[in-house]
């Protein structure tokens, strides 16, 4: 089989959590896509692979990351009410209560000379 190229890849990424909007149940929908994230996180990491332009690879995990986003904004669950003893988490911390920091897509620009510098956490 062909690998596609990433802009291939990013419209099936798109058409593929795009089908969850058709399945019946805000449950069933949750599940079909806790299936299908990793293994779109794989052809994304199988694309580093055999794409050599960087910035197409960065194009195509933006658009992995915007079609969730928006999978979530159209199929979100109720939420409490905020809660000071909740809202207490915040900052996030790891088990020993160091501080998480959450990084932004800029962070993953490529140093020079560094093929695709990122592993799989980042997709």
């Amino acid at each position: 089989m062909t690998p596609l190229s990433a802009d291939a890849l990013g419209d099936q990424l798109q058409q593929r959590i795009r089908a969850a909007d058709h399945i019946p149940g805000l449950i069933e929908r949750h599940e079909y896509m806790h299936g299908l994230i990793p293994e779109l996180k794989a052809a994304i990491m199988d694309l580093r692979r055999t794409e050599p332009d960087h910035d197409a690879i960065m194009r195509c995990i933006d658009t992995f990351h915007r079609a969730v986003d928006a999978f979530k904004a159209r199929h979100a669950f109720a939420r409490l009410p905020y809660s000071p003893e909740v809202d207490a988490r915040y900052p996030f911390r790891d088990e020993a209560f160091n501080p998480i920091c959450i990084g932004a897509p800029a962070d993953l620009s490529r140093p020079d000379g560094v093929s695709h510098g990122f592993g799989v956490d980042t997709v």
